[in-house]
């Protein structure tokens, strides 16, 4: 069985968020345990999207959608309340909003529910519940 575009848009935004952790955490000085953490969460979905684990699906959904939260409040935070202090920050952050909402919509298709497995099979319904 093929993947359907949604998984590889998906596969693809991942595998190059993954090349930045990486290059992040090679770059950086000092490390934190979030670097990590990052980059193993988003090794492990890759992972499981190849592997078609349900789970990954619904941890893509929700992880996609926290993303989109913090980094709306990250925007205006630094937009508004740092007094345009930190407006260098600003271009990284909107790229991984609009890569994070791809993510959460690519997710939502039929086909993404369709390569999880996500369809009834009596009733064809991919409507979770």
């Amino acid at each position: 069985m093929t993947m359907k575009k949604p998984i590889i848009v998906v596969a693809v935004l991942l595998s190059i968020g993954i090349a930045f952790s990486i290059l992040d955490i090679a770059s950086a000085r000092e490390h934190s345990l979030g670097q990590f953490i990052g980059l193993g969460l988003e090794g492990l979905i890759l992972y499981g999207l190849f592997k078609r684990h349900r789970l990954v699906w619904q941890w893509g959904r929700i992880l996609a959608l926290f993303s989109i939260i913090f980094l709306s409040v990250a925007i205006v935070f630094l937009a508004f309340l740092t007094g345009g202090t930190s407006m260098q920050a600003l271009p990284g952050l909107f790229v991984s909003l609009f890569a994070t909402l791809i993510i959460f919509i690519a997710f939502g298709t039929t086909s993404a529910k369709e390569h999880f497995n996500l369809i009834c099979p009596n009733c064809s319904s991919n409507k979770v519940k």
